[in-house]
């Protein structure tokens, strides 16, 4: 959640289509549950995709050849998005929904086009007085 929230603002940074490249992350707990929400200003979900976020093996990514792969920052001091073998591959929401749902919490997306998404991600907690101590 957060690499992609990283990547989308990178790219809206780039192209100076935002007012902040910032990731803001809030952590809130409360009956007896963990609440998270990612918030970015990565430029939103095009509403034509938004039913396909949680299909596997969907990308919005473009792959570059490895040979011309780069790190996040070049030679001349501009910024690129990272590219790497496992990046892009369209498993990342659909399995962390999956593990959201598994562990007995939720994920969802809400995405405004042309400014951000903020993604919340809620958990139950896990009590430390009821949690099993193992000993090895």
């Amino acid at each position: 959640l957060l690499k992609n929230a990283f990547h989308a603002s990178i790219r809206a940074a780039q192209s100076q289509d935002c007012e902040s490249s910032a990731v803001i992350v809030t952590i809130s707990k409360g009956n007896g549950r963990v609440a998270i929400r990612i918030r970015d200003c990565g430029g939103g979900i095009p509403v034509e995709i938004h039913d396909k976020i949680f299909e596997y093996s969907f990308t919005t990514t473009e792959h570059q050849s490895t040979d011309d792969a780069e790190g996040v920052a070049s030679s001349d001091g501009s910024l690129h998005i990272a590219d790497n073998l496992v990046s892009g591959l369209g498993f990342g929401l659909p399995m962390t929904k999956i593990y959201a749902e598994y562990f007995g919490g939720s994920l969802n997306l809400i995405s405004m086009e042309g400014h951000g998404c903020d993604t919340f991600l809620e958990l139950p907690s896990i009590k430390i007085s009821q949690t099993p101590i193992i000993q090895i």
